[in-house]
């Protein structure tokens, strides 16, 4: 699961030209991605660690990033 965050942040680099900010995953993949990690993470941790704020819903099929800046977002992934 870390490695397809960062292959979607890599992808939206690319495409865009800045960082994502916002990262959208469902309650299964944030439990999947802390138990990739060396440790429990909280999710204001794992926020730091990725360096974008996590929105998790239940109605969020496939992990997205998105760069969010006064109402203008950009999604990719």
């Amino acid at each position: 699961m870390l490695s397809f965050i960062y292959r979607l942040v890599h992808e939206f680099e690319r495409e865009h030209g800045r960082t994502p900010n916002l990262l959208f995953i469902s309650p299964f993949h944030l439990d999947h991605l802390r138990t990739q990690l060396s440790r429990k993470y909280a999710t204001l941790e794992l926020r730091h660690l990725l360096g974008m704020e996590i929105i998790v819903a239940d109605d969020i099929v496939h992990p997205h990033v998105e760069w969010h800046l006064h109402g203008r977002q950009r999604k990719a992934g």
